[in-house]
């Protein structure tokens, strides 16, 4: 059976939102497309942590894939398999002395480019070679260098600008609330109903 199975951080955890479960745009998209949803969505998530989270999931070969990819000034470093459970997150908005020395001594942006870059394309790469139906996403569009090494999908809809700052916040007043979520999740849908329409003909 199709499943939607999404990857993020708290913009597709649905942080603030008072029904997450169904409020988040992954929820409202789920039910438009009539299939299960598994949303592996985590508030202060990395790159690096949705990288970890792909390469660890048991996929179906009918699931549809989509990956809303966050900001580059995030790390993770994994203690030990079980990730979400121990690992040391480095973040800008964490005021501690381990991100402090890490931004003022070993961060740049040529860095965290590179670091992204290739960490979207092994996961596409690797979704590819698994035949997953794979659809890609930023939560800024100048972050579009992510897909300049593979060929991927990529649904270019500018969230920040059209969706996080356009539509009322949810409870916390920096994310994006319910409204901004059921668009993002109908705009969304509009891409896959579009490009499966042309891949068919």
């Amino acid at each position: 059976m199709n499943r939607l199975v999404t990857f993020g951080c708290s913009h597709t955890e649905g942080v603030e939102l008072d029904n997450p479960e169904k409020e988040c745009w992954p929820a409202q998209l789920a039910s438009a497309l009539k299939i299960p949803l598994v949303n592996h969505g985590l508030g202060g998530a990395s790159n690096r942590l949705i990288q970890y989270s792909v390469v660890g999931f048991e996929f179906n070969k009918d699931d549809i894939v989509i990956i809303l990819w966050t900001y580059p000034d995030r790390y993770h470093f994994f203690n030990n398999e079980e990730v979400f459970s121990d690992y040391i997150r480095i973040n800008i908005w964490t005021d501690n002395e381990i991100n402090k020395f890490w931004f003022k001594n070993l961060s740049s942006d040529n860095n965290e480019n590179f670091s992204n870059r290739t960490i979207v394309n092994q996961v596409n790469l690797f979704l590819q070679n698994k035949g997953i139906l794979t659809y890609n996403l930023v939560v800024k569009s100048e972050l579009n260098y992510y897909f300049d090494i593979t060929d991927c999908n990529i649904i270019d809809l500018n969230f920040e600008s059209n969706f996080l700052k356009k539509y009322p916040k949810a409870n916390d007043g920096w994310h994006m609330g319910k409204k901004g979520h059921l668009e993002l999740s109908r705009a969304i849908h509009r891409v896959i109903i579009n490009k499966n329409i042309k891949q068919s003909i």
